[in-house]
């Protein structure tokens, strides 16, 4: 019982709007719980032990107990059966592949998937074995301007998991979260549509851009819906089809600091706009009426 479809991030590009909006689809399943996590944890070599979980020392045992105490608080409140029976399967499963594809069992008889942001960030070897197991998996990446993306993180990780307030980032603490190893690799779109696409073929991949999401939404959905062979109406969009989920805090980004990443990008973003066109294209032109300067000529950055 593998998932018909995988949202792949990248992060920070609307993939919790996606998650919370499909799931309103009467043919579609979706866990109650966003981000399964089971690749990109297999592959730093998690193994689902209890006692791990529980009690252990790594960040992800940690953040297992954060979440544990989170989800079970939820139950006390309003129990709910089903989640419950879900949850026992999902927080103490052994990490196999049979564990994974049970996870998906109660959404049996309609198209089911699950959409975690760090699968963009897998290596070759990671996207292999889930081809071996899925090959017809149908994939969705969705991208938004990298510099956009990245401030977005910063304002996340700082504001919102941090607690701090959005004014309190100063320019030094934003330039050492954009330099974080993850980032570099979550804001590496072509990296990631190239390491898929050795698995899978084109046709199995649905490309979404953010500004699409922001701008129609409705579209946007409608088709999503066609993309996963379910029914398309608008008559199964939630009423909230508008409003934000996930969001960071609200500041412009300093114009320091939006120089400095649109440097830093513009080969990458140059890259996507050959690959795609469309809104990269558009990123691209921003990005070098950013750079554009007397003195100092866009093509030293590409």
């Amino acid at each position: 019982m593998f998932p018909d479809f995988l949202g792949i991030g990248a992060p920070r590009c609307g993939t919790s709007w996606l998650w919370e909006n499909l799931r309103w689809h009467p043919d579609i399943w979706m866990p109650a719980t966003k981000e399964i996590h089971y690749f990109d944890r297999l592959a730093k070599g998690c193994s689902g032990n209890v006692f791990q979980k529980l009690f252990g020392r790594p960040k992800h045992s940690r953040m297992w107990r954060r979440w544990i105490r989170k989800e079970w608080g939820k139950l006390r409140s309003d129990f709910d059966r089903q989640r419950f029976l879900w949850d026992l399967k999902y927080f103490f499963g052994a990490y196999n592949d049979a564990w994974y594809a049970s996870l998906f069992a109660a959404g049996r008889g309609k198209v089911t998937g699950e959409i975690t942001p760090s699968y963009s960030m897998l290596g070759l070897k990671d996207i292999k074995h889930i081809h071996d197991i899925m090959p017809e998996i149908k994939i969705i990446f969705l991208m938004r301007n990298p510099v956009d993306m990245v401030w977005s993180f910063i304002k996340l990780t700082f504001c919102n998991l941090l607690g701090n307030p959005v004014s309190a980032i100063s320019l030094e603490e934003a330039l050492k979260r954009a330099g974080l190893s993850g980032v570099a690799l979550m804001s590496n779109y072509a990296r990631t549509f190239k390491n898929w696409l050795t698995f899978f073929p084109e046709q199995q991949f649905f490309i979404g851009f953010f500004e699409e999401v922001k701008n129609d939404p409705g579209d946007f959905l409608l088709r999503i819906y066609k993309f996963l062979g379910v029914r398309v109406s608008r008559e199964y969009f939630p009423g909230h089809i508008r409003q934000k989920v996930a969001s960071s805090p609200q500041r412009d980004i300093p114009p320091e600091l939006k120089k400095h990443l649109s440097a830093k990008y513009y080969p990458r973003i140059k890259e996507l706009s050959l690959l795609f066109g469309s809104y990269p294209a558009s990123w691209l032109k921003e990005a070098e009426a950013i750079l554009d300067e007397p003195g100092v000529p866009v093509a030293q950055y590409g």
